[in-house]
């Protein structure tokens, strides 16, 4: 599971050999969550929303990064 970024206590990371549609993992001590990378809505799981804004704001930025991490991982 490569990480992408840390983002203070915040883990992101695309799997390989994953399901569609492409999406990404949040990852906490608390927390799970997976949101999709199109549309940047939460999939599966669950966040506070300062971390659900903080990840979103940051995916959005990095769209084309997060679809060639899980294009190259997942073909």
């Amino acid at each position: 599971m490569p990480t992408i970024i840390r983002l203070g206590n915040v883990k992101i990371a695309v799997y390989a050999m994953d399901h569609p549609p492409p999406h990404f993992h949040v990852l906490t001590a608390d927390y799970a969550a997976t949101i999709s990378i199109r549309t940047l809505k939460i999939t599966a799981g669950d966040l506070p929303s300062d971390i659900y804004r903080l990840v979103t704001r940051w995916a959005d930025d990095h769209t084309d990064m997060l679809l060639d991490a899980w294009t190259r991982l997942n073909g």
